[in-house]
């Protein structure tokens, strides 16, 4: 997936001020895995910069992060994640 983002910050001394708030842009891609269930990693990385010349807008920025998350669920409730009640389902 890749795609813009756009960030603000403003002082809290002058809420959106015209010389306290700054906007800053980044163009963002992140790939991540396509199981349905179980576990899953997620690469972001992004680059832009500043579009204002305000407070708190940086020249430029580069952006780098990595996710694990789990997509387990348990619909049920019994406590045990629905892919195991699969596995066990199938060798009974």
């Amino acid at each position: 997936m890749i795609g813009p983002e756009v960030y603000g910050e403003t002082a809290f001394r002058s809420f959106f001020g015209t010389n306290t708030t700054g906007l800053e842009g980044l163009v963002t891609a992140r790939l991540e895995g396509t199981e349905s269930d179980g576990p899953q990693i997620r690469v972001k990385l992004g680059a832009g910069g500043g579009l204002d010349d305000h407070f708190g807008t940086p020249e430029w920025r580069l952006v780098a992060g990595i996710e694990v998350f789990d997509h387990s669920t348990d619909r049920d409730g019994d406590g045990v994640l629905d892919r195991r009640t699969l596995v066990r389902a199938s060798r009974a």
